[in-house]
This record gives C-alpha cells, structure tokens and sequence, in this order.
C-alpha cells in the first residue's frame, strides 16, 4: 500500500522503471484509480493505461472553458478507443 512512510522507497523503486512499468505496477497496487484527461497531452498516458486495464477510470474536469475543439478530440479518443471519459463540473454556484 502506498502511504506517506513508502514514498521515499517508491521514489527509488520508480527512478529505475520504465513509464509503462510504473503505471503497471500502479494499477496492480491501487484499486480504485482513475486517470484525469484533458487534451492531446494526456493520450500517451490514457492509451497505456487502457491496454493494461480496459476498464481504468479516465475523467475530464469541465469548467466550461474547454474549447469546442478540446471537447471533439476527447470524444474522439473516446470513440476510437472505446474508452468511457466522465465528464465533471463544479458547481455553477
């Protein structure tokens, strides 16, 4: 389990892993662990991720100041991957 007293040691585990390896190792270790996604910079990340596990949690924070642009590439990553995007708000409020 990873806690404030393991960090330390996982930090020198992980320096000597691949990325792959580490989210291998991460999704193995922690069960409920979702991945926030919001443009191009995070596809690598949420395709890796989703061939380890095709079910991981992939969630958007939409603030209502996504581009319409944004919003067309998320629901083609989700489309061509099969991969279900949670979409979050803050309240308008």
């Amino acid at each position: 389990m990873i806690n404030t007293q393991t960090i330390d040691a996982i930090n020198t585990e992980f320096e000597a892993l691949e990325p792959k390896q580490i989210l291998k190792k991460v999704l193995a270790e922690i069960d409920n662990i979702a991945i926030s996604f919001s443009g191009a910079e995070d596809v690598a990340l949420v395709v890796m991720a989703w061939k380890l596990k095709k079910d991981i949690k992939v969630f958007s924070l939409d603030t209502g100041r996504l581009h319409p642009e944004t919003m067309q590439f998320l629901e083609r990553i989700r489309s061509e991957y099969n991969i279900d995007i949670e979409f979050l708000s803050p309240d308008a409020e």
